[in-house]
């Protein structure tokens, strides 16, 4: 979850191939402050590019799985790890449960998320993956501009992976 930033360069690396203007994708993506909003710069900045190109259903392919790891990203980043009393591993969003009306007497009242080395890894294969489509949504641009000599195989898709257990092991 810690190479989330990776993918935002990636993104910049693919429009900007599409685009020709790495100096104006940097700093159109980056003046804004927000990992959404660096995403829907990226997004609106490559999304006619791609199509022209007529890549746009891979280009959005690949911008849905970075919105995803975002996704993933953002659960960790707002949290606070648990053992939920010894018996798994847990993460709570205070944050999110501070925002709530309902009273909280206690530790024991707060929602605990599980997790597991499984789903974790299931997790970092997805931000993988999405890096992946960045790069093979940029080199076929490269190809299809002639920049490329050879066509580049795509990555074998993988699924979201859930956010966190929904039972409990």
């Amino acid at each position: 979850m810690a190479g989330y930033a990776e993918l935002e360069i990636a993104l910049l690396d693919c429009v900007s191939a599409a685009s020709g203007d790495f100096d104006a994708t940097l700093k159109a993506m980056f003046r804004v402050r927000g990992e959404t909003a660096r995403i829907n710069v990226g997004d609106a900045l490559g999304r006619q590019k791609y199509e022209k190109l007529d890549l746009g259903a891979e280009f959005e392919l690949a911008v849905n799985a970075m919105r995803y790891c975002l996704k993933i990203r953002n659960q960790y980043a707002h949290c606070n790890w648990d053992d939920h009393f010894g018996q798994r591993l847990a993460f709570v969003n205070v944050e999110e449960i501070a925002k709530g009306k309902q009273p909280i007497s206690g530790f024991r009242d707060l929602t605990r998320r599980y997790v597991d080395v499984s789903l974790l890894e299931k997790q970092e294969q997805y931000f993988d993956y999405a890096g992946a489509l960045m790069r093979f949504i940029r080199d076929m641009a490269c190809f299809r501009m002639n920049k490329l000599r050879t066509q580049p195989e795509p990555p074998a898709q993988i699924g979201q992976p859930a956010l966190y257990l929904l039972a409990a092991r």
